[in-house]
């Protein structure tokens, strides 16, 4: 039988709402023993499947949404993403940031951020190559995944190093972060245009000296002066106290400086990177937490299987009919999903999946403004469908399977 997208739409959420009518009054108090599970498949481009599964255990339910990405096809890649208008400082709802990503299939949430002003991201953010914010200062708890020219997958936990190297003198500086924020700057800070476009500058209450810093060449070192734009192919430096003195000392107008970090160090070929919470997977098994996440709730988390497929994963929860998931029940669910390494991305409201531009989960408020994601875009130019094929398969588990012709 053949259907429009309408008829899909219409056909799952039909069954969806019927299997959930025994379980809308069950509170969660534990899992217990499952009792069904169904599951609901669908071919959303070339190379990638959406799942969404629903358990029914004996004292609640789950719903949880898996978009599932082979790396191996040549069409398919990822696609940081950030405000890339007016900067990532400015946090956008993940609606608007895969409107700025042509050849989004599929997109999640990113990382933990600080939701006060100016914001930035916990963890690390490469974008083709490009270190655009440093890995998190809490070296070993918050875990980043990296990706190279490849497409091969890495998880793992860096650490922050940042130094800036001065080549006309030899001399080198050590920076603390890029493009995060502090409240003294009393150690160096490095802002690029992907950050904000202007720097903080001096004021009243702050003092500051800032080296701007243009392909790679000394442009000013500013005592105590007000903000300045960033160079688009260049960044800012930014401190205050006696790391300032230092800077005034070690650079001067013309000297050819460069960036030397120790994520990029250990991982050269690095294409794009995301900073997340806790790994929860490695090689198959549980790991050890070490970023604790309080309560049940929605949960968004990134995976890759044993074949290097990427795994996108949010939860519902906190509406009702499902009781929401902490780390520990995700990694439980990943493993029975036969994924090898994962980590916790940002959850509870900021948790959102968005498949070919409408949300899939179930999100209890607005959506909220955050500072990043991750998509997976289709490389070749999409044709138009030339029909949808839908087979329904009863039993313990239920499948739609949809096939693009």
């Amino acid at each position: 039988m053949i259907f429009n997208k309408q008829d899909i739409r219409r056909i799952t959420k039909k069954i969806a709402v019927a299997s959930l009518a025994m379980i809308q009054l069950v509170t969660f108090v534990g899992f217990g023993d499952m009792i069904d599970e169904e599951v609901y498949e669908l071919s959303i481009s070339r190379g990638v499947t959406h799942k969404r599964v629903i358990q029914t255990y004996e004292n609640g339910a789950q719903s949880i949404y898996l978009t599932i990405a082979d790396m191996g096809d040549s069409a398919l890649g990822v696609d940081l993403l950030y405000n890339k208008k007016t900067g990532f400082v400015n946090r956008q709802g993940l609606s608007s940031l895969v409107n700025q990503s042509p050849g989004a299939v599929a997109a999640i949430n990113g990382d933990f951020f600080s939701m006060a002003q100016p914001s930035y991201a916990t963890g690390i953010m490469v974008d083709k190559g490009q270190m655009i914010s440093s890995p998190s200062y809490q070296n070993g708890q918050m875990a980043s995944m990296m990706i190279d020219s490849s497409n091969n997958i890495v998880f793992d936990y860096l650490s922050s190093g940042v130094i800036l190297n001065n080549e006309s003198t030899g001399d080198s500086y050590l920076s603390s972060s890029i493009n995060k924020t502090s409240g003294t700057f009393a150690y160096p800070i490095i802002m690029t245009s992907e950050y904000r476009q202007a720097s903080i500058g001096s004021t009243s209450k702050l003092k500051v000296t800032e080296m701007v810093v243009n392909n790679g060449v000394v442009q000013e070192i500013r005592k105590e002066k007000g903000s300045v734009s960033i160079p688009l192919n260049g960044f800012v430096l930014t401190v205050s106290g006696n790391k300032a003195m230092e800077l005034e000392n070690k650079f001067k107008v013309g000297d050819t400086v460069n960036l030397k970090n120790s994520a990029q160090g250990a991982y050269q070929d690095m294409v794009t990177a995301l900073g997340g919470g806790t790994m929860i997977l490695k090689n198959g098994q549980t790991t050890p937490i070490t970023h604790q996440i309080k309560g049940k709730s929605q949960r968004t988390a990134i995976g890759t299987t044993f074949d290097n497929k990427l795994v996108f994963m949010v939860s519902d929860g906190r509406n009702g009919a499902y009781s929401g998931m902490d780390e520990n029940d995700v990694a439980q669910f990943l493993k029975t999903q036969n994924i090898k390494d994962a980590m916790m991305l940002d959850g509870g409201g900021s948790s959102q999946l968005i498949i070919n531009g409408s949300t899939a989960n179930q999100m209890v408020a607005k959506e909220r403004n955050i500072l990043n994601g991750i998509a997976i875009v289709n490389k070749n130019p999409r044709g138009a469908s030339a029909k949808l094929e839908a087979t329904l398969e009863t039993g313990r588990t239920h499948q739609i399977r949809v096939h693009m012709a």
